[in-house]
């Protein structure tokens, strides 16, 4: 398993999206490796301080966040159509539940994109 973790502020919990190795191979060969650049910071966690390799979501004239929200709801669009047609009319539970991993990992990652509490993201 490999790692999204979106951070805030000092005051802000960070939040971990544990990903598939495979999910995660997908996201490395998409955009999602071109947008915005990584940058060495120290942040505060949980009252410790760690030198990080982050992409600050408010930089850039088209800030990063915005970015990253197009990106992942033209994903989601896509992937939701593959998903529908190879499910077909009648899946089973282990069908879905497969079939959907990615677009409920999509999901998970846009709702932190969207959350403006969340001020960094770190691609591990």
């Amino acid at each position: 398993m490999l790692d999204i973790t979106f951070y805030g502020d000092a005051a802000t919990e960070p939040r971990v999206i544990e990903c598939s190795t495979s999910f995660f191979e997908r996201l490395a060969q998409s955009d999602f490796a071109e947008i915005g650049s990584s940058q060495a910071m120290v942040l505060s966690v949980e009252g410790d301080d760690y030198p990080l390799q982050v992409v600050p979501l408010e930089k850039g004239l088209i800030p990063n966040r915005q970015r990253f929200r197009e990106f992942f709801k033209e994903w989601i669009t896509q992937e939701s159509a593959t998903m529908l047609s190879r499910l077909g009319d009648a899946p089973t539970k282990g069908e879905y539940l497969a079939a959907s991993y990615g677009l409920r990992k999509l999901h998970e990652i846009l709702n932190c994109v969207e959350d403006r509490s969340y001020l960094y993201l770190e691609r591990v």
